[in-house]
């Protein structure tokens, strides 16, 4: 059945939550993390069109094969709808419409709960805060593994099963672990969706539903996208209950890797998290006046400075019908080049080591 888990147990520990200390620390020596606080509307963008995606999809795939199906239920769906149940967490700290609109916030998460399949946004709102509040706690923090589940799947094979069930899981650990009195809210959204899921089946058909439905089920469960919910607060090191991921997966996944800076700031919007990682680093490792340096350095470098002549060299019609201007000088050096300019509007697909020898060639 797979080798033995090496732990036996929770790490437990009897200090305030981690966060909130460190929340206070934060603040009191920069403040001016506070200026990244806020609404964040792009999502009202973003998700619409990745349902829409998912609406064009779903009609596309309601005559396919079952091996195509499947497949592509696996690849497209699950990453889509993984990446919903996501844009439903940052929804769920109201970061799209702020404190002042939470109607409208509850009602996009509904929206974004359609492409899935499955009512989830008002239920994971309401546990999820508890999260935040009292993350790590064997009763309240539901996001976690129940000691049932730690003692059960301790083996590596009962492991990937229980990766493969997560979204079952994910469903029940609430109800049993923490049970609360069921909403308005909760109600109308399962309605709603119960409703959008029986258009799909009958203007579509089964196989759409198919599509949806089990993309939400496979992304939540073995998919690369679920990575994170084991990175998030598994104690790999110990002592600490929150780890960060910063690769690629985050273009995807709403920024949800930079966990501990969403713990430590839940009212940081997704696009602002990168900007709490990097400032923070900076601050603290190498002080303010670093940072400074930094953020001028770059304003300065596409302001007034003498790299700042390609903007004007470029596309200046210095000589009547000529829309594009190449420089040949030494700055190319540190410009990748970028002085071939009828070069690289010519050819876009060759890269900057390559723009002289067109050059040659013309």
């Amino acid at each position: 059945m797979g080798q033995l888990s090496s732990k036996t147990d929770f790490e437990w520990v009897y200090t305030e939550e981690p966060h909130a200390t460190r929340r206070k620390q934060i603040l009191a020596k920069y403040p001016e993390v506070k200026d990244l606080f806020g609404a964040d509307r792009s999502m009202m963008i973003i998700v619409p069109l990745m349902f829409c995606f998912q609406m064009f999809m779903a009609w596309m795939l309601k005559d396919a094969t079952w091996p195509f199906l499947i497949l592509c239920t696996y690849a497209i769906s699950g990453t889509i709808n993984h990446s919903l149940f996501l844009a439903m967490h940052e929804n769920s700290h109201n970061t799209v419409f702020g404190y002042s609109s939470i109607t409208f916030g509850r009602l996009f998460g509904c929206f974004i709960n359609l492409a899935t399949g499955f009512p989830i946004s008002v239920s994971f709102k309401k546990y999820h805060m508890d999260h935040h509040k009292f993350m790590g706690d064997e009763v309240y923090d539901t996001d976690i593994p129940s000691e049932f589940e730690c003692k059960l799947f301790n083996r590596t094979i009962t492991k990937l099963l229980w990766i493969m069930l997560n979204p079952v899981f994910y469903t029940l650990r609430p109800l049993f672990g923490n049970p609360k009195p069921i909403t308005i809210w909760e109600i109308g959204s399962f309605l709603l969706q119960v409703a959008f899921d029986l258009m799909i089946l009958k203007f579509f058909g089964p196989k759409s539903l198919f599509y949806i439905m089990l993309g939400t089920l496979l992304g939540i469960g073995i998919h690369p996208m679920t990575g994170h919910f084991i990175s998030e607060h598994y104690t790999f090191f110990t002592g600490q209950q929150t780890t960060s991921y910063y690769g690629p997966l985050n273009y995807i996944a709403w920024n949800v890797g930079y966990h501990n800076e969403h713990h430590d700031f839940p009212w940081v919007s997704y696009r602002n998290l990168p900007k709490v990682a990097f400032d923070l680093m900076i601050l603290k490792f190498f002080g303010p006046k670093s940072l400074f340096y930094i953020m001028l350095g770059t304003l300065l470098g596409i302001g007034i400075h003498p790299m700042t002549g390609h903007f004007i060299s470029e596309h200046y019609t210095f000589f009547t019908g000529q829309q594009t201007t190449s420089y040949y000088g030494p700055l190319n050096y540190i410009a990748w080049n970028v002085g071939y300019h009828n070069e690289h509007h010519d050819f876009p697909w060759v890269s900057y080591r390559n723009l002289p020898k067109v050059t040659v060639y013309l």
